[in-house]
């Protein structure tokens, strides 16, 4: 039998956790600077329009988000999940707008980047999210092409998501799209959890903004659909944003009006000359890609792009091989976040 003070401690338990749940609220993993929730991928991506929009913010820019899109495996709840935060519409300046196809959502997402007279602007510029399964980036590849190469605006940027499902789990073919936003001019980011799915994001707008590019994240099935732990600040994400010089001279980017050659030939050189070095720049600039493992005299090195890189890691402690013995054994471990383009080092 317990006695008073067993039964008063056990009281005050019940109660401390009565008061956790009560003040516990699912709308917390929505919210910047939130303590330790859990989180999926789809989510993740929420929470990454939330941490842009306060990102931008508190550098005193006003800043909305336009999304559009089309429905399909993996990001097929993507669309539910955006449509059911009323928050991110009123707190934080996001317009969502499904695509009729995938088309018409990336010609949307397109028109978000238009620059306007300073006059009629009624913010300093509009993220621009495009999201699509992978057959669904081959049918936009024409607006996309196109608008790739015409750049995002220099105070919006535009975030470009598919949904990857290697396996063909819930999709009538294995998609592996990174390759495809290579050809179309997209740096292309590989998150492999929900926190990276947050900050790639943040670093895709921020390389959208310097460079122009329309920056690419792909999204496996098992990051969409898998389940982390999150509790991180994403205000101390420090992006670095290199300056270049280009024929000599400083360089900075400058949205081109794509009209007709000999225009879309400049662009193209443009896009393909300074622009890309600006985004090798910005890779190199920032933890993107890690080594992490790094023996002063290794004779073996070993890459792992994405969700690749955990199946690695766990295949080797399966061999016996954590951190120590791998130094031990002079292997040097290399984590990769941007597949596309590779860094130099």
């Amino acid at each position: 039998m317990l006695n008073a003070t067993d039964r008063e401690s056990q009281m005050t338990q019940l109660d401390d956790a009565r008061t956790s749940a009560a003040s516990f609220d699912l709308a917390d993993r929505y919210r910047a600077d939130s303590g330790p929730v859990l989180m999926t991928g789809v989510q993740a991506i929420a929470r990454q329009l939330v941490e842009q929009h306060e990102r931008d913010r508190r550098a005193g820019l006003n800043v909305a988000t336009f999304v559009s899109g089309y429905q399909g495996s993996p990001l097929a709840g993507l669309d539910r999940t955006i449509a059911a935060i009323p928050t991110l519409s009123t707190d934080h300046d996001v317009k969502f707008v499904p695509g009729m196809n995938e088309e018409l959502a990336a010609t949307s997402v397109w028109g978000s980047q238009v620059d306007l007279p300073a006059g009629e602007r009624t913010h300093d510029g509009v993220v621009g999210v495009w999201y699509g399964k992978g057959p669904g980036l081959d049918r936009a590849s024409d607006s996309i092409r196109h608008a790739a190469m015409y750049g995002a605006n220099a105070r919006g940027g535009v975030l470009v998501l598919v949904g990857d499902d290697p396996n063909a789990k819930s999709s009538t073919i294995p998609c592996a799209s990174e390759r495809s936003m290579a050809a179309m001019g997209m740096p292309v980011f590989f998150p492999r959890n929900a926190e990276e799915v947050i900050t790639f994001g943040l670093y895709g707008v921020a390389l959208s903004r310097i460079s122009g590019c329309w920056s690419g994240m792909k999204i496996v099935a098992d990051v969409a659909d898998g389940l982390w732990t999150l509790d991180r600040d994403f205000a101390d994400l420090d992006i670095v944003l290199p300056e270049i010089e280009w024929n000599g001279k400083p360089w900075s980017y400058r949205q081109r009006v794509l009209a007709s050659p000999p225009d879309s030939v400049y662009a193209e050189a443009d896009l393909y000359g300074p622009r890309w070095a600006m985004v090798e720049a910005f890779n190199a600039a920032n933890e993107i890609d890690k080594i992490e493992v790094n023996p002063p005299a290794a004779w073996l090195g070993i890459a792992a792009v994405g969700t690749a890189y955990d199946s690695l890691r766990q295949a080797l402690l399966d061999l016996g091989l954590g951190d120590t013995q791998l130094e031990d054994a002079g292997i040097r471990i290399l984590r990769v976040g941007m597949p596309y383009p590779l860094g130099a080092d």
